[in-house]
């Protein structure tokens, strides 16, 4: 829903220290340093192949943050990855192929996290934190939902690729908060809309940071929680 399109959401991994505990928010890195921090594109074997479209993906990402979807062209892609038109070409049958394609690699980690979490699950209120303290390591991946969301809002097809990819992100998120809910005896019909408003919530940090000077973030994080945690008050006493 990052400016038109459905579930984008950026949810911090939860990472154990050497004792055990969590070891906290990763430290601000791009794409291909997140992606080798979190092992879980299976789909990119490491061959030849893998690693030059790997390459595509990480360039194509670079320039989509710095210049959006719409400013980001097949010469820039071709001179910044060293690969020529045809092999791009071969790879990704056009360039919206490549925006999802980079839309998937960037939310592999979140999704990641949630399906840890969803066996020893968080409550909303630490959900957000770990969101928003993700976001404020790692900026980067932030303006890049925000660009692939700008970018699918002046482009139909781009739109409906990008839900199709963000769908299982907003259903990972759901289900991570009705395995918390039930842990807690609350009614699974008690979190419905939960994810909306999360996913609002992260989003809303996300461009007012980017937007709004002398922006509070620590005081939006605390009203953000608190928002959370009085629907979880209200609704347990339902």
């Amino acid at each position: 829903m990052a400016i038109g399109t459905e579930g984008n959401l950026l949810i911090l991994n939860r990472r154990k220290n050497e004792n055990g505990g969590d070891a906290g928010p990763p430290t601000a890195r791009p794409l291909r340093a997140i992606r080798r921090a979190f092992a879980s594109m299976k789909e990119m074997p490491n061959t030849a192949k893998a690693n030059k479209q790997l390459v595509i993906i990480d360039t194509a990402a670079d320039l989509i943050c710095a210049h959006g979807v719409n400013g980001m062209t097949m010469s820039q892609l071709i001179k910044g990855s060293g690969v020529s038109a045809g092999a791009i070409y071969h790879h990704f049958g056009s360039k919206n192929s490549i925006v999802t394609e980079v839309a998937r690699q960037a939310i592999s980690w979140p999704l990641q996290a949630l399906s840890e979490f969803r066996d020893e699950a968080r409550s909303p209120m630490q959900l957000i934190e770990f969101s928003i303290r993700a976001v404020q390591a790692a900026p980067e991946l932030g303006d890049l939902l925000l660009q692939l969301g700008a970018g699918a809002a002046t482009d139909d097809e781009l739109g409906r690729l990008l839900q199709a990819e963000f769908k299982p992100l907003r259903d990972a998120l759901e289900d991570t908060m009705i395995s918390w809910a039930t842990q807690n005896g609350i009614p699974e019909a008690m979190m419905e809309g939960r994810s909306q408003l999360y996913v609002g919530l992260v989003l809303g940090f996300i461009t007012q940071r980017r937007l709004i000077s002398n922006f509070d973030e620590d005081e939006y994080l605390r009203y953000a929680q608190l928002s959370l945690e009085v629907t979880r008050q209200t609704d347990a006493t339902v």
